[in-house]
């Protein structure tokens, strides 16, 4: 069923709202105000006749349509004021009435600009892209009014009485978890990747500019684009003035070069810093040009070692100095609601126990649960003391002559270690492991195996060893099976076809004549046996010997030992007794092996050297730690 309607008016099938009809009730409307400028005129009535929604329209508010205005905030563009609109903002139209319903008595809040006394056209660009952004992602915009006393033109936005992101944390952070912090960041980090998509990049991002009613679903974020109102230079057009709050500034921006979607980025990681420690960014030292410097010669905010580190790694990379090193708020977005659903499963369902996320919250919960037991002083983290000079506020900042943006010494080796095996976590390595065995050791490994006729000899003449993701370790012997190709896919298809291998030959070795049929003395005579070992492992691969069939592992050695010297005996089937074997073990040769972190490709007394036999492969074990280091990182789920 199509979840559109019919409007009542045209009975043409549409949305709740009716755009050709409510484009024409606001054309109709457009002699009965006006603003006393043209040009906002015109703006505010192309915006009402092309608005897709309420949340697209705009109006001309009447100063006196206000009551109750108190001043709340100073920031850098001018005053904020706290007011109620009589009116109130458009819901629908009123058909029978013949006029708007609106929601009357709303609270909003008045942005008064100092330096808007003038229109132009940089204004109305500005204006346009707020509209363009949305009321999903930005505060809505009701419209616009005018201090009859002061001429000064005033924003009217919708009231979020959640307040800003910074007043935000200082009051409420010992109450915000992980859950919360992660489902903010990834709706903040969706926000910016409309807002990218749109190609508008914010210029001004701070806490102070994040809004919300209550900080769980309500996010929405303001001034976009004013920064670079204020910023431009009316004595020199072409140069460009830095507006905004310094330690959310982009030092490739602070330098001088364009402000583009990676300052954003830089913004985003000072922010998610400031969530996930409750403390503004250089809150101790004056906010002036010597930190400026410093933060073009790589300076940032200290992360505490007990932050998640997959955490500490998505700040630093937001964060590199190297533009094109950081990532985009489309990645960031995935990676964030990666997070936030493994822990909110991980809490609701007790589900994603591994994944590595729950784990290094679960740590740092561990650790902050520790510090409060152990601290007797009741300081928390946003017990704070801010230097007299730092400054969260947007201002112009005319720094000249700062160096070119470079990255601390072992910044990037720092992240080179967050980044390498996952943070270097042993689950982690366990599945990088896996990938670097099963998809690129076994692609180029295959297991051999020859039947030659003309010797009457069962040959195994490669070595395989593979991982399996499981802990066990089983260890196969084959000694029997016809001739064929065996390539390794997975192990357990591989582990099946062993198994029915083994069978046979437990049960050829009950026919009449078992020494003719597996002619160990010909065997022997000819060419001394190989054996071939295959284990599901875990973590190590190493390759070792066995001398005069002794060390390694008894299990192996008693074994292969006897195997070797009874095949000679007058009769083989007695001595291997295998039918109590068969009766015994259901059909199967198995020797279960259980090794710590050890891959072990054992060599037989007899036997040619193991890595000669991995010549004809083209592959040795410093191959394999070759491929092992230089392989990409990928999380298997």
């Amino acid at each position: 069923m199509s979840s559109k309607k019919i409007c009542p008016e045209c009975n043409q099938e549409n949305t709740s709202w009716c755009k050709p009809c409510n484009s024409k009730h606001f054309q109709n409307g457009f002699d009965k105000w006006t603003s006393g400028n043209d040009a906002m005129d015109k703006f505010i009535q192309d915006a009402q006749f092309n608005a897709n929604s309420r949340y697209g329209v705009i109006e001309w508010i009447p100063y006196d349509r206000l009551e109750y205005i108190k001043q709340i905030a100073k920031g850098g563009f001018g005053t904020i004021h706290l007011a109620k609109w009589i009116d109130g903002p458009i819901n629908e139209w009123d058909i029978e009435n013949q006029q708007w319903i609106r929601y009357n008595q709303e609270e909003v809040v008045l942005k008064k600009f100092d330096n808007f006394a003038n229109l132009n056209e940089d204004f109305f660009n500005e204006m346009a892209i707020h509209l363009k952004s949305g009321s999903y992602v930005s505060i809505q915009f009701y419209g616009i009014t005018q201090d009859p006393e002061t001429h000064k033109y005033i924003m009217v936005l919708r009231y979020a009485k959640g307040g800003n992101l910074r007043d935000y944390l200082k009051n409420n952070f010992n109450n915000i978890n992980w859950e919360m912090k992660l489902n903010n960041l990834s709706i903040l980090a969706n926000r910016f990747k409309s807002i990218h998509k749109l190609n508008i990049v914010h210029q001004d991002f701070h806490p102070g500019n994040i809004l919300s009613s209550d900080y769980k679903s309500y996010i929405r974020i303001s001034d976009f684009g004013l920064s670079k109102l204020m910023g431009s230079n009316p004595n020199n057009p072409t140069k460009k003035n830095v507006f905004g709050v310094l330690p959310y500034i982009s030092p490739e921006v602070l330098s001088g070069e364009e402000y583009k979607k990676e300052a954003d980025v830089y913004s985003f990681g000072i922010i998610v810093y400031e969530m996930v420690t409750g403390i503004p960014p250089y809150h101790d030292i004056s906010h002036d040009k010597d930190l400026a410097i410093k933060i073009c010669n790589g300076l940032r905010p200290k992360i505490p070692f007990h932050i998640p580190k997959l955490i500490t790694r998505m700040i630093m990379r937001c964060w590199d100095a190297r533009v094109r090193h950081r990532p985009t708020f489309e990645e960031l977005y995935e990676e964030l609601k990666q997070y936030f659903n493994d822990y909110r499963n991980y809490l609701r369902k007790g589900d994603k126990k591994d994944s590595e996320i729950v784990i290094q919250i679960k740590k740092d919960e561990e650790f902050s649960t520790n510090q409060k037991s152990i601290d007797t002083t009741n300081t928390t983290p946003i017990n704070y003391q801010t230097h007299p000079q730092a400054i969260y506020t947007s201002r112009l900042l005319n720094f000249s002559n700062l160096p070119k943006p470079t990255n601390e010494e072992n910044f990037e080796k720092e992240l080179e270690y967050l980044s390498t095996n996952d943070i270097n976590n042993y689950r982690q390595k366990k599945r990088l492991l896996i990938y670097l065995i099963l998809h690129q050791i076994l692609s180029l490994l295959m297991m051999e195996v020859l039947y030659q006729k003309e010797k009457q000899q069962s040959e195994i003449s490669n070595t395989i060893a593979f991982i399996y993701y499981n802990n066990k370790m089983l260890l196969l012997l084959l000694l029997f099976t016809k001739k064929n190709t065996i390539t390794l896919k997975d192990g357990k298809s591989t582990e099946k076809m062993i198994t029915k291998t083994v069978i046979r030959m437990d049960s050829i070795s009950n026919d009449e004549d078992s020494r003719k049929c597996w002619k160990w003395k010909q065997r022997r005579e000819e060419k001394k046996k190989k054996l071939k070992i295959m284990m599901y492992l875990k973590d190590l691969l190493i390759l070792t010997k066995i001398k005069d069939g002794k060390s390694t592992e008894k299990m192996i050695t008693k074994t292969v030992i006897r195997m070797d010297s009874i095949s000679n005996d007058e009769d083989s089937r007695k001595c291997w007794k295998w039918k109590q074997r068969r009766e015994e073990k259901k059909k199967k040769l198995k020797i279960m092996m259980y090794l710590k972190d050890l891959l072990i490709l054992t060599k037989i007394k007899g036997q040619q050297q193991i890595r000669q036999q991995f010549s004809s492969i083209s592959i040795s074990i410093a191959t394999i730690i070759k491929i092992a280091i230089i392989a990409p990182i990928i999380t298997t789920t």
